[in-house]
């Protein structure tokens, strides 16, 4: 415990906001809405700010533990958005294969 203290002490913060619109994929910004939430509005937007890709999801029930209290709702969401960016993007191909000409 003394050493990652004794790194966190040494480290420096980066900021990497600039950096965020460099990445090309879907983005899914998961955050609670109760005060235990970690992850603030205006923190969330910023990856909106950042990185326009980028889709937020507040779960108002739940704090930091998305999960809690519908972990069905939760696994549905994280489904729904890998769906959703599987999906092909070209009016050409249907289940990733290419249609014939």
């Amino acid at each position: 415990m003394k050493a990652v203290l004794g790194i966190q002490y040494e480290s420096a913060q980066i900021s990497l906001w600039e950096r965020l619109s460099e990445l090309t994929c879907p983005i899914l910004v998961l955050r609670g809405g109760k005060p235990s939430s970690l992850l603030k509005p205006e923190i969330a937007a910023k990856y909106v700010q950042y990185a326009p890709q980028s889709h937020i999801l507040g779960f108002n029930d739940s704090g930091h533990r998305l999960w809690h209290p519908n972990l069905n709702r939760f696994v549905a969401a994280l489904r729904f958005f890998v769906e959703e960016c599987s999906l092909p993007k070209s009016p050409d191909t249907r289940d990733g294969e290419h249609l014939p000409e």
